[in-house]
């Protein structure tokens, strides 16, 4: 488990935002876990550069679970499915 958390450490962030843009931030960051507060919603990414106003917070393993599972996903997609063909 250290291993995997030695892998995240430094790339996990918590954003806070309005709901509105809670899909928005899905479809540009790895959303981990989220959690509607009073001042918005606690969004905990995964990813090399936060968002502006995204503040950096300790991995879990879930965190690296989710990262890792993301990297390996990213390096078997087939060309053509990153191309947009799809057979």
């Amino acid at each position: 488990p250290e291993e995997l958390l030695r892998r995240v450490e430094g790339k996990v962030w918590e954003w806070v935002i309005p709901s509105a843009d809670l899909n928005a931030a899905r479809q540009r960051y790895l959303v981990s876990n989220t959690a509607r507060r009073s001042d918005g919603v606690h969004a905990r990414l995964l990813g090399e550069t936060p968002p502006d106003g995204a503040q950096p917070v300790t991995a879990n393993l879930e965190d690296a679970y989710l990262f890792c599972l993301a990297q390996h996903r990213a390096a078997t997609v087939s060309p053509s499915v990153e191309a947009g063909v799809v057979a």
